[in-house]
């Protein structure tokens, strides 16, 4: 019986993924990285598919100097304006 239940609320646990936020940008991963790494992937993703795209130098050129806030910065910036390389500049101010 208590293996039961513990399958069942590990799978429950497991299933909802509380860990993932309703609204947020980020997947489960990114809480693990540091600012940059985060401003990076998301600079470079939403940039790789366009044919300007600068690559990983654009992305690295828009995040330098990202420091402690620019995550939530860079969420709060996209929601109102849809674009990560934007919002990249605006919060690092490159």
């Amino acid at each position: 019986m208590n293996k039961t239940l513990l399958i069942i609320v590990v799978g429950i646990f497991l299933g909802l993924n509380p860990l993932v936020v309703k609204f947020s940008y980020a997947g489960l991963t990114d809480m693990f990285k540091n600012d940059f790494e985060y401003c990076m992937a998301k600079v470079y993703e939403e940039d790789k598919d366009l044919l300007f795209s600068g690559g990983q130098a654009y992305a690295a050129k828009l995040c330098a100097g990202a420091s402690s806030g620019v995550k939530s910065c860079m969420k709060k910036v996209y929601e109102e304006d849809g674009d990560w390389a934007y919002a990249a500049r605006a919060c690092t101010g490159n």
